[in-house]
């Protein structure tokens, strides 16, 4: 069995297909005085103390990473960068300690009904509800959407806009659901009891109320701010944009415009709260999320929230994603290799 480096082993416990990102991670990453393996949520024998994976060998030179597969000692560290199941995390806590984290990955809903516990950030939720009860469609759909008018349904476990669906009811009461990926499709329904006859989903959706949000030369935007812990155990803001859809619709899979913060001026100006404001009420939010991670014990590292502002300059979370992605090191975030340095700072405590 291979020994472990002077000041630690960490341990990426990852799934494919992320094996490349792992790669961009580790290349990065400064220092060299910790060790990375990685392996899968089956790999470890922890009655032998023993975990089989692939140590990263880092040629700086030529910008590559070789994989050794061997026998390697259990880890100090353990960054999870995929969905593990719980037992399977408890397990490892027992190994290791509290130096397992991201160990909540949650779906959607989840993460919804999880904010929602917190006073302050739920006043930041657009209202919600689930696509289904049990395998039928929730009986409070009609009553949702008649309320709400206008909505977007998202797949409880789906990410980068894929899956996302648009549904609206006009004055006539026709229901018009739009479906797009890279194309857009409408199918228009006469009333919602037909629309809710012939919603045969084979997954679960969260249903959410749509927010009216701030327009880049009348284009729709939101916001994403990525939260990571860093090198000395904080969390910090690593990268926060406004995205506008340039198809008119931010669900929409990879078609925007990233705008930057020295942008932001422009695209609040239409608010009644001057730019300074908003980008400190967005910071708070995020900084809040994170602290209500932390107090409900959950051992989190990373985190991609996605933000409106509204007309007002009301801030609006849609929702938080557990595994960010994808990421930019061209304009400064430090999304990608932060948790490394997270992991890092915990392999050093005692």
């Amino acid at each position: 069995m291979q020994t472990r480096s002077s000041l630690g082993l960490i341990g990426i416990c990852v799934l494919y297909p992320r094996h490349d990102l792992i790669k961009m991670r580790i290349l990065w990453f400064g220092d060299n005085d910790v060790d990375f393996v990685r392996f899968g949520p089956n790999d470890i024998r922890f009655e032998e103390g023993i975990l089989k994976g692939f140590k990263a060998e880092k040629d700086e030179l030529r910008g590559t990473i070789r994989w050794i597969e061997g026998d390697y000692p259990i880890p100090d560290v353990i960054y999870l960068d995929g969905r593990v199941d719980l037992e399977t995390v408890r397990i490892m806590e027992q190994a290791v300690g509290r130096k397992v984290f991201n160990s909540f990955i949650f779906d959607k809903l989840q993460g919804q009904e999880f904010l929602k516990r917190d006073e302050m950030l739920s006043r930041h939720l657009p209202d919600a509800c689930s696509a289904l009860e049990g395998n039928r469609p929730n009986p409070d759909l009609e009553r949702f959407l008649r309320l709400h008018r206008n909505v977007y349904m998202k797949p409880t476990d789906g990410c980068s806009g894929k899956g996302i669906i648009r549904v609206k009811l006009d004055e006539g009461g026709q229901v018009l659901v739009s479906r797009f990926e890279h194309t857009e499709s409408v199918t228009s329904y006469p009333c919602i009891q037909m629309w809710i006859a012939e919603l045969k989903l084979t997954q679960n959706y969260i249903v959410q109320r749509t927010v009216s949000t701030v327009k880049w030369y009348g284009l729709p935007t939101d916001i994403r701010l990525n939260m990571t812990k860093n090198g000395v155990g904080e969390w910090d803001i690593s990268f926060l944009i406004s995205r506008a859809a340039l198809t008119g619709d931010y669900n929409k899979l990879n078609q925007y415009q990233m705008l930057l913060r020295r942008d932001f001026a422009h695209l609040f100006s239409s608010t009644k709260k001057s730019c300074e404001e908003i980008e400190a009420d967005i910071i708070k939010v995020g900084r809040r999320i994170c602290a209500f991670f932390d107090e409900s014990d959950y051992h989190m590292g990373d985190l991609g929230i996605d933000l409106g502002v509204d007309e007002a300059g009301e801030i609006w979370i849609f929702e938080v994603n557990p595994l960010p992605y994808p990421y930019n090191m061209a304009i400064g975030d430090r999304s990608l290799v932060r948790p490394l340095e997270y992991a890092r700072y915990l392999a050093l405590q005692a």
